[in-house]
C-alpha cells in the first residue's frame, strides 16, 4: 500500500491555515478547501509568505524547502 502523498484540509480559518502550513511544509500536496472564497484567498496568501520567509531563512533544507508546495482548490 503506498503512503500519502496528499493531504486536504477542510476550512481555511486559523487552525485549517495552520494544518495546510504544516502538511505543505512537510512535504505533502495539500489541497485546502473553505466555502468563503475570501478565507481561501487569504490563507494561501500567507501559507505562501509564510514558505517563502522559511525558504529565505533557511530554516529548511534545499529538498524538504523545493517540496513545500500548496494547491489550492478554486484559485490555483
Amino acid at each position: 500500500m503506498p503512503g500519502v502523498q496528499t493531504i486536504a484540509v477542510i476550512g481555511a480559518g486559523i487552525m485549517g491555515r495552520g494544518i495546510a502550513h504544516a502538511t505543505a511544509l512537510g512535504g505533502y500536496r495539500t489541497i485546502l478547501e473553505d466555502l468563503l472564497p475570501n478565507a481561501l484567498r487569504r490563507a494561501e496568501t500567507e501559507i505562501r509568505a509564510n514558505l517563502d520567509k522559511a525558504d529565505f531563512r533557511e530554516a529548511l533544507t534545499l529538498s524538504r524547502g523545493m517540496g513545500a508546495k500548496m494547491n489550492s482548490r478554486g484559485i490555483l
